[in-house]
């Protein structure tokens, strides 16, 4: 983008040249050569028009995609939003359960007995 800019700038300035160079004289050989600069000049501005549109594509790509990913963040949240409330609603279950000594005794021995299950699973599987 930056080159196409450059080489405009520079056509410009050929052409100021060329047309101040036209004005003692007054040749036809300037004048084609005005005319020859004036096409180059529109060739490299068309250049820059598609490239300028291409950006312009690809800005709009961008766009979109951050769009989608916004909307998928924003799901996301709401679906975290609901396993905090589950997680809450087990949170405050444990509490009830743990708040009676019997309770407690009887969930250690569960923990307890699945540990176990878990290490024999875990020495039988090692041979």
């Amino acid at each position: 983008f930056c080159e196409l800019l450059e080489q405009a700038r520079f056509q410009d300035y050929t052409v100021e040249r060329a047309m101040m160079g036209t004005r003692g004289r007054g040749g036809s050989k300037d004048r084609v050569d005005v005319e020859s600069l004036e096409r180059d000049n529109d060739k490299g501005l068309d250049g820059l028009a598609d490239r300028v549109s291409q950006l312009k594509e690809f800005t709009k790509g961008i766009k979109n995609e951050a769009e989608s990913q916004n909307g998928i963040l924003e799901n996301m949240g709401e679906s975290m939003m609901g396993v905090r409330d589950v997680l809450s609603s087990v949170n405050d279950k444990f509490k009830v359960v743990m708040s009676n000594k019997q309770n407690r005794q009887m969930a250690y021995i569960v923990c307890g007995l699945g540990s176990l299950l878990v290490g024999y699973w875990w020495l039988i599987g090692r041979k």
